[in-house]
């Protein structure tokens, strides 16, 4: 999400950097008490991110159509 906890205005400088750690994966983590069908990070119909802030069409695929 493009939200103002995810800008970061570096120090003494004008360089602006975007971040967002909210859906991230630690690569090669093993979890042995997640169950085979819910490995998946998501599902079809999910919605990640803040409402708020969230494109329109993410949260209505409608909005998406021609």
């Amino acid at each position: 999400d493009v939200k103002p906890a995810n800008v970061l205005i570096e120090e003494g400088s004008e360089r602006i950097v975007l971040v967002d750690f909210g859906l991230i994966r630690r690569r090669g983590l093993q979890q042995a008490w997640v169950s085979q069908d819910r490995a998946t990070l998501t599902q079809a119909g999910d919605v990640l991110g803040t409402p708020g802030y969230l494109a329109p069409e993410q949260i209505d695929p409608r909005w998406g159509e021609a």
